[in-house]
């Protein structure tokens, strides 16, 4: 039998928490990924390509005097076909489950009319699914490939064990320990020794860069661990000076994320190479189930300035009718729409996200095991 206490005990209730902060789009805006950001084309449908016409490093002949000109032969011309990823869900609330609720965060006097409140948070939660879809195709398309598992019509992105794979043709020697060249390893000593050659590390890829695309190596993403092996390791404190600490910038990026709590990453210059920025980042996703850091903490990603002359954020579009009886009409990139519903009397919640990264230059990547 309840005690007198727990009959009449007044309900208090005095705000709503999350537990979790805010996942953050981080990835997506610094390339200007995001909905509505200055590195997005919205190409309609949802099949696509781009044509390949390279410019070229070759010379022209010499000829001699009172000769003709030499014979050459045409620029070659590729073309790589593309299918924009599509996400697509949806919510159904009964309004009997919505009927008389109390408000969020507030005492049990405090009626939530029909749910309206609730489904604001829910509509939140929905639209940040949709967001981290995004994220986590573009921290995939760094790691030159994901993976899909189809459970009927549902398909589930994972990182291994997937049905089929999407690849984004980053060559081999641009991943693991990065043979770019063909000429062996250029980490040859895993960085968590402080005697590995960091900054002649450093050297080669931008020297390699310059040989595969010609774009010079400028950013650096890796976790919190692996930028303590860099900034301990003895050639590049030597190079900055002993006297010196290791890095000439380490500061929070100043910005805070959709929740306004300050967002969880660090930028480091170091004095050795004042040139390269270091993006130090320990966030990730939950991915079929378990978290999962984008730049694990063996891992170093080294990429040229972001731009669409490599990258952009492809959107796709297909026909949406909002309800019942209303006429189709063509929606671009992500969308998000109610409708009333019936048997039983309710609401649905309804996004699309029809969006792909696209990495026009696969050598523009090279995505290091630093630490092995």
């Amino acid at each position: 039998m309840a005690t007198l206490h727990e009959l009449l005990a007044p309900s208090v209730v005095n705000r709503v928490i999350s537990q979790l902060k805010t996942p953050q789009s981080r990835l997506q805006r610094w390339f200007g990924f995001q909905i509505g950001g200055p590195n997005v084309n919205p190409i309609g449908g949802r099949y696509t390509s781009y044509d390949i016409f390279d410019r070229t490093r070759t010379i022209a002949k010499m000829r001699a005097p009172g000769t003709g000109p030499a014979s050459t032969s045409a620029q070659v011309v590729g073309r790589v076909p593309i299918v924009i990823a599509r996400a697509h869900e949806k919510m159904n609330l009964d309004y009997e489950r919505l009927n008389f609720l109390r408000m969020l965060g507030m005492n049990a006097g405090n009626q939530d009319d029909m749910g309206k409140v609730y489904l604001r948070k829910q509509e939140e939660h929905l639209a940040q699914r949709f967001t981290n879809f995004a994220e986590y195709l573009t921290s995939r398309m760094l790691r030159g490939s994901f993976q899909v598992v189809e459970t009927g019509d549902d398909w589930v992105v994972v990182d291994t064990g997937g049905t089929f794979t999407i690849d984004y043709q980053v060559p081999a020697g641009n991943k693991s320990q990065l043979d770019m060249l063909g000429a062996g390893s250029i980490i040859g000593t895993s960085w968590d020794n402080a005697a590995a050659p960091i900054f002649q590390n450093l050297m080669d890829i931008n020297g390699a860069f310059e040989q595969q695309h010609g774009r010079p190596l400028a950013h650096v993403w890796c976790s919190g661990k692996m930028w303590r092996y860099v900034i301990t390791n003895t050639q590049i404190q030597a190079i900055g000076g002993t006297a010196n600490t290791g890095f000439a910038q380490f500061d929070r990026v100043p910005e805070a994320g959709p929740d306004g709590i300050n967002i969880n990453e660090f930028v480091g210059v170091l004095r050795a190479v004042p040139w390269l920025q270091w993006h130090i980042y320990d966030a990730g996703l939950d991915v079929n189930g378990t978290f999962a850091k984008f730049f694990p903490d063996d891992v170093a990603c080294f990429l040229p300035e972001p731009g669409s002359d490599w990258t952009e954020m492809l959107l796709g579009s297909e026909p949406i009718v909002d309800d019942f009886g209303m006429q189709p009409v063509q929606r671009t990139g992500f969308y998000a729409w109610t409708r009333q519903t019936i048997e039983p009397s309710g609401v649905q919640l309804s996004a699309i996200h029809n969006a792909l990264p696209a990495l026009y230059v696969p050598k523009c990547v090279a995505y290091a095991t630093s630490k092995f």
